[in-house]
């Protein structure tokens, strides 16, 4: 067995132990396995959704999903330049990187505050680009993790574009062979591949709210959503927890006059 197969066999080993243990499920389970077989503390998966555009698909826990969600919300930091640039970025003291102005509206958005490393490692097949994986670990990758990192990330990549409404992509034989018959075979058989794509519970909850506020506005989705990141980053608070606060109607929009959105009803 070659190091690629025995890191996709552990990958696989790791999706199976996720499945049946009650962790997230879809891309939250993918970064879970990320956890379980790379040398990381937290993984978390962003999709790009077009010119400016992410979501955060899916984290290993909460925190990875919040410096996710800030990542989106920015359109900065090591996961989008790692999509644009189509090769890993290795930031081992992320503090410091914001501290010496990489990455400055990452870096109001509280970012800084984080301690220790990101990982971002770009999900792409040719010329299909997917999004990013982002590891979060205390110290830098060794040799054997950063190779460990690249064969996870193609494989969460295969396994993606396998999950996408026809028309799929073309993928190459190799990597049908090597990636999708074998999960399809080691996961539970009725955890369906096209839940990859099922959001997280906390993207779901920002397209619910930025539905909400944009009828509270009288206004389109873009200034919407513009509006919630904004109140988000400037009171220093998760987008997802704002997102929840406006679900819930603990928070309300109003018209474009300047002021802050109200209390909702209690």
């Amino acid at each position: 067995m070659t190091g690629a197969e025995e890191v996709g066999a552990r990958f696989v080993a790791a999706l199976a132990r996720a499945a049946g243990s009650g962790s997230p499920r879809g891309a939250g389970l993918l970064s879970v396995a990320c956890v379980q077989v790379l040398p990381v503390t937290r993984a978390a998966i962003m999709i790009w959704t077009g010119p400016g555009g992410w979501e955060m698909l899916g984290a290993s826990d909460s925190e990875a999903a919040d410096y996710a969600q800030l990542e989106a919300a920015t359109g900065e930091g090591p996961g989008p330049q790692a999509h644009r640039h189509q090769a890993p970025v290795l930031v081992p003291d992320v503090a410091a990187a914001l501290g010496a102005g990489r990455w400055p509206l990452l870096a109001a958005a509280g970012f800084a505050h984080k301690d220790g490393g990101v990982f971002a490692f770009p999900l792409q097949l040719g010329a299909i680009r997917v999004g990013t994986l982002d590891l979060y670990a205390d110290t830098m990758l060794d040799k054997a993790g950063f190779a460990a990192a690249v064969q996870v990330a193609e494989l969460i990549t295969t396994l993606l574009l396998s999950a996408t409404p026809d028309p799929r992509p073309e993928l190459p034989e190799q990597h049908r062979a090597d990636a999708i018959d074998v999960f399809t075979h080691a996961i539970n058989d009725s955890y369906r591949l096209g839940s990859w794509w099922e959001p997280a519970q906390s993207t779901r909850e920002i397209h619910q709210a930025t539905g909400m506020i944009a009828a509270q506005l009288g206004t389109d989705i873009t200034t919407a959503y513009a509006r919630l990141v904004g109140f988000a980053l400037a009171a220093s608070l998760p987008i997802a927890q704002v997102s929840a606060d406006v679900v819930a109607h603990r928070v309300l929009f109003r018209p474009d006059d300047g002021s802050e959105p109200d209390p909702g009803p209690s």
